[in-house]
């Protein structure tokens, strides 16, 4: 079972711990304790959720045996965000994950502008950066 995720906020005397998890390892550290942390923003669901109704719809807009899954893989392999494994036969190159544990939402906006530009070249050559986003934007409300 995966531990709960320590979550804290920067506030004006530092850093304040947000969940019980976090409270609890808060209370349980002494004062002067040292820690090595990694930080890492949460992932904000809305712009997961503009990811998938993108994929959704240019899934629609190629044809039925396409899916928003297949379209999610491919954004992923022409991102470049995929592991390549070296074979005697060259490599094979299989999608990472972009799940919420694999990718904070710095690591996802980079991500997500990275896809917007093979949305564009790919799918929509031609189309304004902000007529795509627009376009999103509709899609989403």
């Amino acid at each position: 079972m995966n531990k709960p995720p320590l979550i804290f906020r920067r506030g004006m005397t530092g850093y304040e711990p947000v969940n019980a998890a976090a409270r609890a390892a808060w209370a349980a550290d002494k004062i002067g304790d040292t820690f090595r942390m990694e930080k890492r923003k949460p992932r904000v669901g809305k712009h997961s959720a503009k990811y998938w109704v993108l994929c959704h719809a240019i899934a629609e807009a190629v044809g039925p045996s396409v899916t928003a899954e297949l379209i999610s893989d491919t954004l992923k392999m022409r991102t470049g965000h995929c592991n390549v494994i070296q074979t005697r036969r060259g490599e094979v190159r299989t999608p990472k994950s972009i799940a919420f544990d694999k990718m904070d939402q710095t690591e996802f906006s980079a991500f997500y502008e990275r896809c917007l530009a093979v949305i564009r070249e790919n799918f929509l050559p031609g189309a304004a950066d902000s007529d795509l986003k627009q376009h999103i934007e509709d899609l989403v409300a």
